[in-house]
This record gives structure tokens, sequence and C-alpha cells, in this order.
């Protein structure tokens, strides 16, 4: 369980130093001594129970010491806690075992290091909190000694609620259970939770979505809440951007047009039905009757371009709607966005809007307009419908910025979306 590295008796005086540090002197005695420094665990070895302190070094010191005698009254054991402070506070582990094995074992050193494991929190809906698998998997991460508690929503705002008292808490990762709009709310509630302060939490996804685009953009497992569960105990974090529309976050993708109004418009049925396949099917049949918005786009360098716009993503992932690819070039952690805006067009011409949205040659497309930029403007003249990470809103102005290295996620090392 845990990686051991072994000393000769000549390196006794460093852990003679190590324990001096701590107040106490070495114990030397015939018997076996155990020493544990560590944080979390209820447990160390069988039949011990183990309580642990913080020294004046932020280390975690406990000291078990068990005596044997092989008199012929039988086997005597003996535990003696030592160097416990009584103001403990929470704190990260150094060592978690040194072990002095006996002169049966050629005076061996034993010297054993481990990491505590990551507090974690798991924030899902109602809905979704029942399912056996996911019940079944946080019973299988509790067992293998990761920290895991659950806050369970019930109407909107809890998810950014509980994420914000996860951060405060100093809780190591809050994880999203459900789709993208439950991963905006989770980060939204971090964010908001360490505007005036450093943010130490970071994020991890059990994806339980219609559509989980940006779960699938990460190639965090889909379907599998014990593998999800998994990477979020162990994974590596990493810092990625955010973009922020006005005055609101999104993490994954900002989608304006016939395409916001697709997911708005999808009967919660079909969502559950067919999933992701049900935002293709409505933008169909919203495509057939979509009219074009008017309205002026401002670049970051203050120049201007009037005309009409059908759809419109600011991206800072790459897919959205089930699935669909809106940005093939962005990346998570860059430090832009990537926008696409495509103009008016006819039924009869999609079919050259596809194939331009896959290229993204500004200097052949017709329809379609493409940028990666760290700000962008838009301006209508009526209200425009734009789904952050799914959740939609509506406003005349739009001004769209990325805040790069914002948050941490924790995404399988193969992620293509983090650089």
């Amino acid at each position: 369980m845990f990686p051991a590295i072994c000393f000769p008796p000549s390196h006794s005086q460093s852990l003679q130093q190590l324990w001096s540090r701590a107040g106490r002197r070495h114990p030397h005695q015939s018997g076996r001594s155990i020493f544990t420094l560590g944080y979390g665990c209820d447990s160390f070895a069988p039949g011990l129970k183990m309580r642990y302190r913080q020294d004046p070094l932020s280390l975690a010191l406990c000291t078990r010491r068990l005596f044997k005698s092989d008199r012929e009254s039988g086997v005597r054991e003996h535990q003696e806690a030592v160097g416990i402070r009584p103001d403990a506070t929470r704190c990260q582990p150094l060592f978690d075992r040194i072990c002095l094995p006996d002169n049966n074992n050629n005076g061996r050193m034993y010297f054993m290091t481990s990491h505590a494991p990551r507090s974690m929190r798991l924030i899902i809906n109602g809905k979704s909190a029942g399912d056996p698998s996911l019940r079944s998997a946080v019973k299988e991460i509790r067992k293998a000694g990761h920290p895991l508690d659950v806050r369970v929503t019930w109407e909107g705002g809890d998810a950014a609620r509980y994420a914000a008292e996860a951060t405060d808490e100093g809780i190591d990762v809050v994880i999203a259970g459900g789709g993208d709009g439950t991963v905006n709310e989770v980060a939204g509630g971090v964010l908001s939770a360490g505007e005036h302060g450093q943010i130490n939490t970071a994020i991890a996804v059990v994806p339980y979505g219609t559509a989980n685009d940006f779960a699938a953009g990460c190639e965090i497992p889909i379907g599998d809440p014990l593998a999800a569960l998994q990477l979020a105990a162990s994974g590596k974090s990493v810092l990625i951007d955010a973009g922020r529309a006005n005055d609101q976050f999104f993490i994954n993708v900002a989608s304006g047009g016939f395409g916001a109004e697709v997911t708005v418009n999808t009967p919660p049925e079909l969502k559950k039905a067919l999933g992701g396949a049900a935002y293709s099917l409505m933008g169909v049949v919203t495509a057939a009757k979509a009219t074009p918005h008017s309205g002026q786009v401002t670049l970051p360098d203050g120049t201007s371009e009037s005309g009409d716009v059908l759809v419109m993503t600011a991206a800072n992932g790459r897919q959205c709607g089930g699935g669909q690819q809106v940005a093939p070039h962005a990346c998570l952690n860059d430090g832009k966005l990537d926008f696409l805006i495509v103009h008016d067009v006819d039924m009869q011409s999609f079919g050259q809007v596809l194939r331009e949205i896959l290229t993204l040659d500004d200097e052949t497309n017709q329809y379609v307009s493409y940028m990666q930029a760290e700000s962008l403007k838009m301006e209508f003249d009526a209200p425009f419908q734009v789904n952050l990470d799914g959740e939609p809103v509506s406003s005349k102005t739009f001004e769209f910025s990325v805040i790069p290295n914002a948050i941490r996620f924790i995404l399988p090392a193969s992620a293509p979306l983090a650089s």
C-alpha cells in the first residue's frame, strides 16, 4: 500500500533529528516501533486506532509503540501515543510512516511515505442521486480511503451555493454531478467564492447531463460514475481559462441565435429519450424557420462591423449542442476564446455553411467568420438569446471576454483541450 525505501543504520541520525524537531527523544528499545506522521486516516494497522495532531512544524505527528514479549505468559502489547498537541488543525502531511524493526531484521530501517487523500464533495441533483451505479461508486471510493461527502440539489442556485461553501471550507475537490449546466453552476460558485483570494479548490465532473459536451470534449468518462470518481480522486488538476459574458461565467461554450433557441425549445421528454441527438433533431426543425438578428460586432482593436447574425459561439471548449464541433482549434488554457459567426443564409446553402465551419478559412468563406481573441462585443437591435453552457440568458448587448488561468479542473492526462 505504501512505497518503501530502505535505509541502513547509518541513517539513523537523520531520523533522530526529525524526531528531535518534534520535541521528543528518539526512543530506542528492543521492541518494534512504529512512528506515524500523517493526517486523514482512521487507522494505520489492524487493532491500532490512530489519533493525529499538528506540531509546530505543520507535521501531523502520532507515535504508536508496540512492544511484544515472548514470555511463557503470552504476548504482551503496550500502546503509547506521544508528541500530541491539543490545538490540532488540518494540515498536509510530509510523511506517513517511519518503521524501525527490531534487531532480528538485521538493523534495517524502513521509511515509508504517502500523500493524504483529497477531501472531495459531490454535488448532484435529486434525480441522479438515486442512481444505483452512482451510489455503488460512492461506496467504492469511500472504501478505498478517499474522503467523500455528498450534497443533493433541489432547486436552482443550490449547486453554486454548495460549491461556494466547499471552497470556503477548503475542500480539495468539488465534483459536479450533472451536465454542462451543472458544471457551469459549480464553477460559478467556486469562482465567486475565490474572487478576493487564491482559489485552491479544483473541480471534477461526473457526467449526468443530456449532452455532456464539456466532459466529452475533455474525454472524462461518461456513463461510468466509478471511473469518473476515481479520476477526481487521483487525477491531475489543470488551470484552465473561464469565459465571461457580461457578468456571468461560462466554462465550455456560449452560443447564440437559433442554436440557443434549440436548447430552450427542446422538450425535456425528448432530451431524456434521445440525449444529445435531441438537440440535432430540434436544430433541423428550428433552422427551417430561423431568422437572422441584425447587430454590430466590435473587435478588440475597436473596429466594428454591422450585419446579420444567424448563429454565434464564443468557445472555450470545442463542442456544444450534443457534440456539434464549433471551435476545433479551441484550447482551455490558451488565454483566448474562439468566436464563430454564421451570417444570414438560406436553407439551400446550409451544406456550404457546414463545409466552411469544418475548414474555417476566412479567405474563402462566404457565410462563416472565425477568429480567436481575448474579447468581443456584440450589440443587437432586439434581445438576443445566448446559452452559457446550456443555460439561457437574453440581452441586447453582450461583452465576451476570457479570464486566463481562472480555475482548476481535474482532467484526464489525454484531454485534448488542455495544452
